[in-house]
């Protein structure tokens, strides 16, 4: 089996998603399972900052696309990466594995997993936010283009 992994960030980049996208997939690498982590080279996004080139090495393969900033908004949401689709489409992966719900790279995933018909994964990673019109809109937008893909009927 083979399981990619997509998020935003990842170390060296600090923070909760990062270290638990780390952790999975080493213990899917230790536990035999094919694992390969795909990100962007964004270290911030506030100030917006991309890392300077340099990978640490890391017991699995770690690819970075190069992330552009479309226009401010809360927490990298404004950030895409458009060579992160063409390198999905392109992965063996068997199980798509998409981190933080709402973050271009779990949009990317749902386009990806939905041409090469691979299994869609994704954790959020966030609680939902109180109710509110921006997060209404937020809600129509972003749910039927990500979550609702990785859902699945049992036959």
């Amino acid at each position: 089996m083979r399981v990619l992994q997509v998020t935003q960030r990842f170390p060296p980049a600090i923070g909760g998603v990062e270290q638990h996208v780390y952790h999975l997939s080493q213990g899917l690498k230790e536990a035999g399972i094919e694992v390969e982590v795909l990100t962007t080279d964004l270290m911030r996004d506030t100030p917006f900052e991309r890392m300077d080139g340099a990978n640490d090495p890391y017991p699995f393969p770690v690819t970075r696309t190069r992330v552009w900033k479309l226009f401010d908004a809360p927490h990298g949401l404004g950030c895409i990466a458009p060579s992160m689709l063409k390198e999905l489409v392109k992965s063996p992966a068997d199980v798509v594995h998409a981190h933080a719900y709402g973050y271009f790279p779990s949009f990317a995933a749902s386009v990806g997993t939905a041409l090469d018909h691979s299994v869609l994964v994704i954790t959020p990673h966030s609680d939902a936010g109180r109710p509110s019109l921006s997060k209404s809109i937020f809600d129509r937008i972003v749910a039927p283009l990500t979550v609702r893909r990785a859902m699945r009927k049992r036959g």
